[in-house]
């Protein structure tokens, strides 16, 4: 019970040594001694020490680089359209509120949060609709281009936020 109470206490002391760098990290030199013995370490031998440092390291090294990617994956999905050249993957989403139409400049605000500004001269006027969804697609060699469901006509977009 002494062993999964320090094991406990060892991981906590583990994850905020992550930023510190995994190689250098041991929990020695993360804790105090005060702490180092309330947590029943002082009584592992070193090479129970040295054990459980590597395995602290090893297992948190790998989270935080599953941490790293999904962040960089997230980033790379909220930037789409905006500083990213490359992506080909369509935008959906959809418009909130009231929908009449596109005449002249303008901006569209996404549910999904992005702002998307007009760029092309393109109109259409329909019945008022709610919230109707929306595809953008990237251009065949530039621009994106935004669709609103159920009409054809496609306005040349860049986003903005």
């Amino acid at each position: 019970m002494r062993r999964l109470l320090s094991v406990s206490l060892a991981l906590s002391f583990a994850f905020a040594a992550g930023a510190a760098g995994a190689q250098q990290f041991t929990l020695e030199g993360e804790m105090s001694s005060d702490e180092f013995a309330a947590a029943g370490l002082d009584k592992l031998s070193p090479q129970e020490r040295a054990s459980l440092d590597a395995w602290l390291r090893r297992e948190f090294g790998l989270r935080e680089e599953q941490v790293r990617e999904e962040a960089l994956a997230q980033d790379k999905e909220e930037r789409r359209g905006l500083f990213e050249r490359d992506s080909r993957e369509p935008i959906e989403s959809s418009l909130p509120g009231t929908f009449t139409g596109v005449r002249g400049p303008g901006f569209f605000h996404l549910e999904n949060g992005q702002v998307w500004e007009r760029t092309g001269s393109e109109t259409l006027t329909v019945r008022p609709i709610e919230n109707p969804r929306v595809t953008i697609k990237p251009g065949m060699i530039s621009g994106w281009y935004l669709q609103v469901e159920d009409y054809g006509t496609t306005f040349k977009v860049r986003r903005v936020e």
